[in-house]
């Protein structure tokens, strides 16, 4: 990511059509680490807004690879319903049409520190996790497409890169 990102700008979409199934998120892991050039000391926030009646997706970065076996957790399980999967990658992601909550569903906050090529979160850091007996964040393409959104707020001059992965589970609306 380059220096001088927004405030509270979006990172990461997971946007949710599908009419038939729902998507049951169980775990989301999310780390940071600077890179070359250093911030001026701070604190880092990540949060993680549901979005509903979305719809048109959000722009710019990358859009993930989903179809086929990519990212499944056995080789056989279906290919996955979520048509788009989007990250940035050098700058903030460009809002499509949605609704987010007004506060955040879940927060992480950090220590963000001066020096470079530094982890700035524990590994694997849970933003979200639906523990079992718990109700898991659910999206549903039916009434409005849903998703969430991850935005990203961290102190000035800093270039960072991030790694995120999000587990879920896609289970027929019948069922659940």
């Amino acid at each position: 990511m380059a220096a001088g990102l927004a405030a509270n700008s979006s990172i990461y979409s997971f946007r949710w059509t599908s009419t038939t199934f729902l998507a049951l998120i169980r775990r989301i892991r999310l780390q940071m680490w600077s890179l070359g050039t250093g911030f001026t000391a701070g604190i880092g926030t990540f949060d993680l807004f549901r979005a509903t009646a979305w719809t048109a997706a959000d722009t710019g970065g990358t859009t993930d690879t989903l179809t086929g076996d990519n990212g499944n957790l056995r080789l056989s399980m279906a290919g996955s319903a979520l048509p788009e999967l989007r990250h940035s990658s050098t700058a903030a992601l460009t809002a499509g049409t949605r609704t987010l909550d007004a506060q955040p569903a879940e927060s992480l906050n950090f220590g963000v520190s001066t020096a470079l090529q530094t982890l700035m979160n524990p590994g694997s850091t849970k933003l979200f996790e639906a523990l079992q007996g718990e109700h898991p964040l659910v999206h549903t393409g039916v009434s409005a497409v849903e998703g969430f959104t991850i935005r990203a707020t961290v102190p000035a001059t800093g270039t960072w890169t991030w790694a995120i992965t999000t587990e879920w589970d896609e289970v027929p609306i019948v069922t659940f």
